[in-house]
């Protein structure tokens, strides 16, 4: 009772728009596009340390990630950088705005809690052979008829 309270409290001392970021972080209302970007960046983290599921990320100081994988994965440039940006603005990951990005180093990162979140979604994401954006569509185009 008191941590429901106490987070009553909190929110309620908040303005608006931090309210919706903090409703957002515990529950991430992605959109069904917004929710495959997220899946496939998750699944270039395991891919790059050698993981299975995304609760191997846990212990994983280095989640980087970049607006690349999902160009990678069909999204055109443009469609990548506004899917990404709502991630970011949702707080599913970490646009690093301080940096040289002559090296080529990928220093944007998924949060903590993306990758919590991404371990309820994985078994479906899967199972349906991990889609790419275009398969995503074409999903979408064939339900619509």
């Amino acid at each position: 009772m008191f941590a429901i309270v106490n987070m009553y409290a909190i929110i309620n001392s908040q303005p608006k728009r931090e309210i919706q970021i903090m409703y957002n972080r515990l529950s991430f209302l992605f959109t069904q596009n917004e929710k495959l970007a997220a899946l496939h960046l998750v699944n270039e983290c395991l891919d790059g340390m050698g993981g299975d599921r995304p609760m191997d990320l846990e212990d994983d100081p280095f989640t980087w990630c970049h607006v690349k994988v999902l160009t990678s994965m069909g999204w055109s440039k443009h469609e990548a950088a506004g899917t990404y940006g709502a991630l970011c603005e949702k707080g599913a990951l970490w646009i690093e705005k301080d940096v040289n990005y002559h090296d080529g180093a990928w220093t944007d990162t998924i949060s903590h809690d993306l990758y919590e979140w991404a371990e309820s979604h994985w078994d479906e994401f899967v199972a349906n052979s991990k889609p790419s954006y275009k398969q995503h569509l074409q999903a979408i185009n064939s339900q619509q008829k």
